[in-house]
């Protein structure tokens, strides 16, 4: 809470939020609220003049992204959300479900069987001399053209990695942080972070939208692809299904380019590069520059 005083802040009022199509409802200091964009404040002062119900609807704003903001106004960052675990059955349901299991039947020991005699041991066969191993075949030498496309792969994902940074340090930073967030961490965490950017984008939150975007990256960055192969197409169709800032599908596209190979085996990729043809463009633009 820089830059506003504590006592501003607890003797402010509460701002009701209804948020998502389910309307739920959360609650934030009046101060805290219009001390992080022009655009809020100038929303919550209207409200605070006009009227004595101060509530906001953001119904098309998912929950998900507005507790990371909820906690973002109240502690300067947020982390990354929590993974879905599933609610454990209630205890009538785990008790009628153990009702349909039949009863095992016992099963009488059969009587233990007489031990038959042992057999006198067969004499030892000699071993057969042990055959030369045949040399193991060496391989073949990479082309000149492999090692060029191995380079210009890694030269493209250094571009990526350092591209994107907002300050030097940023890079060491977030991997130190991601360490800490990696246990709550999960495929959705790509468009997590995309939404929480367009809504600070949305209401001028200039430190929200430098955050979401750094943890996106650094998310494209540490997460194995080939288990989110979906997660990434669904994150491209947010940002191109959707008026998104041009600076967000920069940076998805330049990840993109990078990993087309990669991404080319989901079929849902596929599917998009045919049917969109604003990103189609984009690609094609991207991983022409990044060739020459």
């Amino acid at each position: 809470m820089e830059g506003i005083s504590k006592r501003a802040v607890a003797s402010s009022k509460l701002v009701r939020f209804l948020v998502g199509p389910e309307k739920r409802e959360f609650t934030i200091h009046a101060a805290l609220v219009a001390h992080h964009s022009p655009v809020l404040d100038a929303m919550v002062n209207s409200k605070l003049k006009e009227s004595t119900d101060y509530t906001i609807k953001w119904d098309d704003i998912d929950e998900g992204p507005f507790i990371s903001f909820w906690q973002f106004v109240y502690t300067g960052s947020y982390n990354n959300p929590e993974a879905q675990v599933p609610a454990e059955p209630a205890l009538e349901e785990k008790l009628a479900q153990e009702s349909l299991v039949p009863e095992a039947k016992l099963v009488e020991e059969a009587p233990a069987t007489e031990e038959a005699p042992a057999t006198e041991e067969a004499p030892a066969m000699e071993e057969a001399p042990a055959t030369e191993e045949a040399p193991a075949t060496e391989e073949a030498p990479a082309t000149e053209e492999t090692i060029w496309r191995q380079a210009k792969s890694q030269v493209l994902w250094n571009d990526f990695r350092t591209s994107w940074l907002l300050y030097p340090s940023d890079l060491v930073v977030h991997e130190v942080q991601d360490i800490r967030d990696k246990v709550n961490s999960n495929g959705e965490v790509f468009t997590h972070h995309a939404q929480v950017y367009v809504l600070g984008d949305r209401y001028m939150i200039t430190p929200l939208m430098n955050m979401a975007f750094q943890k996106l990256h650094q998310a494209l960055l540490e997460f194995p692809l080939n288990n989110h192969l979906e997660d990434i197409v669904a994150l491209l169709h947010f940002c191109f299904d959707d008026s998104v800032p041009d600076q967000l599908r920069k940076l998805v596209v330049h990840y993109t380019a990078c990993k087309v190979d990669i991404l080319w085996k989901s079929e849902g990729f596929r599917e998009l590069v045919v049917g969109s043809g604003e990103f189609s463009k984009a690609l094609v633009e991207s991983m022409l520059l990044r060739l020459d």
